[in-house]
């Protein structure tokens, strides 16, 4: 089963899911200039002057829940020469009359006419940080070890960036910029301020006294505070609960003022986390709530297979990279080199594969490797003595082929992929992936 689909999964992402792919082009913003409008043959004046102005249709639609799912994440659909079934039903939802849907039959007329009923496009705006969003952004967890040695096993496996560097100084980053890897720091070892709420068994509930911005800027002390070319954002909290976002959110916009150049970043938990971790009732709801709530340009969150089957790992990936996709953000992904218990299988090449392209089937720009050095699971990359294990030679091959995929990749830009279950073994668990442009 595993192998079937890995062969299926590989194929889709290489093959034919690639090549069906409409081209992004030099910008993210596809949108046809307002001035254009759709010629008179294609939509009848008359229809255009009797259309109600309708709300933003990632606001409210008037279908079920699953049919809104399906409708926003296909909008817009990819290029083809002709308009599919979710073009038709978005543009009843604007209003034309079936005789004025069935007029429009190119894929061009159907873009303008999307300009002249100024839909809303999700246009990606980055902050202005370090972090190249042009690129498929390979991490890695934990490092200890900065001496040229270990760096350049670093780069060897195309490492672009770390998380968690346990000894953060003006040696260890000046390594990093030697070496051009960025570096996502603990608020503290930046001179920042750490979140420190009320907590439930370990996890953070709702905070028992509100925060202010007036509080958190009392407690910074901007003498303290330090930048570095390698440092390419700071963590807010590792897996925080809902009711913590809001106030991570004004800690991450006072503390970018400080280091402008820096990205807000956060980890979220993944789906089999209990609803009193969450501190929400369902795992999409909490994944939401991020997104209204922390102002950042990524979304990421990690999810170990060892701990639930394959398809609840691909449910995670769904909710997580639609969320991203629809408010224009990145979808980061953390994934699984070590296992957190030795009698578990050992990882392998494929198992990492596996991993890999499933993340990118649903459009991930980060995929980060979790554990690079000594750490609490087994089977990391380096040892406890810093030697690297039979684990390093597997990321570095699999890195160096996602880096061989990078320059078409990172052309397109990942709209949904929908799990396919089917009545025979061989298609259960396979991935279908639909790109927009």
């Amino acid at each position: 089963m595993k192998q079937t689909t890995l062969l299926l999964l590989i194929l889709a992402l290489l093959g034919p899911v690639i090549a069906a792919c409409s081209k992004s082009g030099e910008t993210t913003d596809t949108r046809v200039p307002a001035t254009e409008s759709l010629p008179s043959e294609t939509v009848p004046e008359t229809a255009a002057e009797t259309r109600e102005p309708k709300t933003n249709p990632y606001e409210s639609l008037p279908t079920t829940p699953g049919e809104i799912d399906a409708l926003i994440s296909s909008i817009p659909a990819a290029k083809v020469e002709y308009v599919t079934d979710i073009d038709r039903a978005f543009l009843a939802y604007w209003g034309l009359s079936e005789a004025d849907r069935a007029a429009v039959t190119k894929y061009d007329d159907l873009q303008k006419l999307r300009s002249e009923l100024k839909k809303e496009y999700v246009v990606k705006e980055y902050q202005d940080t370090r972090i190249p969003h042009e690129k498929l952004l390979l991490g890695a967890f934990v490092i200890s070890r900065f001496d040229d040695a270990h760096m350049q096993l670093l780069a060897d496996a195309k490492i672009d960036f770390v998380w968690l560097l346990l000894t953060l100084n003006d040696s260890s980053m000046a390594q990093f910029e030697k070496y051009g890897i960025g570096v996502i720091a603990e608020m503290s070892q930046v001179g920042l301020p750490v979140w420190n709420g009320s907590f439930d068994n370990g996890r953070l509930v709702e905070p028992t006294n509100p925060i202010t911005e007036e509080e958190i800027r009392a407690l910074i002390d901007p003498e303290a505070i330090k930048d570095y070319p390698a440092l390419w954002g700071f963590d807010l909290k590792d897996e925080p609960g809902a009711g913590e976002f809001r106030y991570l959110n004004i800690l991450g916009r006072v503390c970018h003022e400080y280091l402008s150049e820096t990205a807000v970043y956060c980890n979220l938990f993944p789906n089999y986390a209990t609803a009193d971790q969450l501190g929400s009732s369902n795992y999409k709801m909490y994944v939401n709530r991020y997104i209204s709530d922390i102002e950042n340009d990524i979304v990421c969150f990690d999810h170990y297979y060892e701990n639930v089957d394959i398809i609840d790992t691909i449910k995670n990936m769904q909710i997580v990279s639609e969320a991203a996709a629809k408010d224009g953000r990145d979808f980061w992904d953390i994934l699984q080199i070590g296992r957190s218990d030795s009698n578990y299988p050992a990882i392998t090449t494929d198992m990492l594969r596996y991993q890999a392209y499933l993340s990118m089937a649903y459009g991930t720009k980060s995929v980060m490797w979790f554990c690079w050095d000594n750490a609490v699971w087994y089977g990391n990359v380096m040892d406890n003595d810093g030697n690297t294990t039979v684990s390093f030679d597997y990321v570095k091959t699999v890195n160096n082929e996602l880096k061989a995929l990078e320059p078409i990749y990172m052309r397109y830009s990942g709209s949904s992929a929908a799990l396919l279950l089917g009545e025979s073994a061989e298609v259960t668990n396979t991935v279908s992936t639909t790109y927009n442009t």
